[in-house]
């Protein structure tokens, strides 16, 4: 019924009014404070409305007519909650409404850790202590809600475990309620025998709880490790000099009054050369959370709202800390700016240098950007406490090639390469690969073996296997994505812009 909605609300506030003292909470504000200029229903306009009316009569009756020393305090208290705060109705946050505002973050290793210990203080375990300090840390990006559907899965793996083993298992259920039953009571010694929750028990759990971090777009440690790239072991020592190092060993560092607080990093050079996958390495071993942005992605047609992307980035980078934010192709929103350059493009280059300078604070949030065109950069993005190091990652040398085919054939048996070993050298010496970056070896291994699967399918080969002559055959129908004038332009740009090679 229209009006029924707001009707609601008022008699909410009216029955809070009435009591001597309460508490309203408002919990999920966002499905009835949104921004009535966003693509909403009109009833979602009407309720903004409404809440802003019935908080501007509170706050009249309970200080209109001002405080007597004798009077007796009959307060209302409203609080809303939301995890979407930039949804939220501008109206809504000035003074004498949602004046007040607490940012509440994902809990780091510590506050995880005693979240745990608190949900698994009834739980039997061996080294308890040890064992929730390695699953705090191996779970960033969890919230208390999170830990607690851990915990109780895991104490499931072990129910399950116990129980499938006996030989009737037409009871499974009804026994694991038993037991889910006895959670919270004393158990016996021989109880206490059999349930033992162990650290393997957690990482069981743990593979089948998806963390609210990600459920709401914010960011998680990446499973990418330097295992899985091959070569750039010069890229490495640069980034982890400028990030891992000052994360891992923070006391060294501030006895010289450093720390990675502002510490930025560009990486820039030809497509396709493992750009993305240095900065995912990078999140796991230091075990920082990581959001990945396309630059491209977050430009709007509609004047503020790509300004509006930027904020909403560090936003959840600082709600995720500790943090990588990843910037793909930051080019696209960070060009340079110039009198003739479009207003819009200046403005979104502004916010994002008001960000990067942590107006707001940047505790724990780190800077990682790519681009394959460094000279198009604003030069103010590139100064010190921005992206203040500049990393070269090139297009892979012989060895380099060669280390990149074999991690990425699992050593040359996923899929298996005869004679591998001989096999890549000659085909990584080949003028036509001189120029190959990752991905066009990547898509050569593909084509090789497609071409072996077809040939396998055609009656032509019984084993499974990719021979010097796929490689050549799928070479026949490939090309470097890199030309040799296009490799000219970045070794010019290298001597202008290269910090690190």
């Amino acid at each position: 019924m229209t009006g029924g909605s707001e009707n609601n609300l008022r008699e909410a506030f009216g029955a809070a009014q009435s009591l001597e003292a309460c508490v309203l909470l408002l919990d999920q504000i966002d499905i009835i404070a949104s921004n009535a200029n966003k693509d909403k229903p009109g009833n979602i306009g009407r309720l903004a409305s409404q809440l802003m009316s019935s908080l501007d009569l509170l706050g009249k009756s309970q200080f209109g007519q001002g405080c007597k020393e004798d009077s007796k305090l009959r307060g209302v208290i409203v609080i809303g909650t939301t995890h979407r705060i930039e949804d939220i109705d501008e109206g809504l946050r000035r003074a004498g409404r949602f004046d007040k505002e607490l940012l509440i973050n994902f809990p780091n290793d510590a506050a995880r850790e005693e979240i745990l210990k608190n949900l698994a203080r009834s739980v039997n375990m061996e080294n308890k202590e040890a064992v929730l300090g390695i699953v705090a840390k191996e779970t960033p990006g969890y919230v208390g809600a999170d830990l607690e559907s851990l915990v109780r899965l895991a104490c499931m793996v072990v129910f399950k475990r116990i129980f499938q083993s006996k030989e009737d298992r037409t009871t499974l259920d009804n026994e694991v309620k038993n037991v889910l039953n006895m959670l919270g009571t004393s158990l016996t010694e021989d109880q206490k025998k059999l349930f033992i929750v162990t650290k393997e028990d957690f990482d069981t759990a743990r593979s089948q709880i998806k963390p609210s971090s990600i459920r709401e777009g914010f960011a998680t440690v990446p499973k990418v490790t330097w295992d899985d790239i091959g070569a750039l072991s010069k890229v490495r020592a640069e980034i982890n000099w400028s990030i891992t190092y000052p994360i891992n060993q923070p006391e060294i560092f501030r006895q010289f009054k450093m720390d990675a607080k502002a510490t930025g990093v560009l990486l820039w050079g030809p497509p396709g050369c493992g750009k993305t996958l240095v900065a995912k390495a990078v999140a796991n071993q230091s075990r920082l959370n990581f959001i990945s942005v396309n630059g491209p992605e977050l430009l709007n047609m509609y004047v503020g709202e790509t300004e509006r992307a930027v904020r909403l980035v560090f936003q959840r980078a600082r709600n995720s800390a500790p943090c990588v934010i990843f910037f793909d192709e930051i080019d696209a929103i960070a060009s340079t700016r110039s009198n003739t350059s479009n207003s819009s493009d200046a403005r979104v280059v502004n916010q994002l240098l008001t960000e990067m300078d942590g107006v707001e604070g940047r505790e724990g949030v780190y800077l990682v950007a790519a681009t394959n065109r460094v000279d198009k950069i604003d030069p103010a993005i590139l100064r010190p406490g921005r992206l203040e190091r500049k990393v070269y990652v090139g297009i892979p040398e012989l060895e380099e090639k060669i280390d990149i085919l074999l991690k990425m054939s699992k050593n040359g048996t996923e899929p298996q390469i005869k004679d591998k070993d001989q096999t890549l050298r000659k085909i990584c010496e080949m003028k036509k690969v001189e120029n190959f970056s990752g991905a066009d070896l990547s898509a050569l291994l593909t084509q090789s073996s497609k071409i072996a699967i077809k040939e396998i399918m055609e009656g032509k080969m019984t084993e499974c296997y990719l021979s010097e002559r796929h490689f050549l055959e799928a070479l026949q129908h490939m090309r470097a994505s890199v030309t040799d004038k296009q490799m000219k332009l970045y070794f010019n740009q290298n001597i202008i812009h290269g910090e690190s090679e």
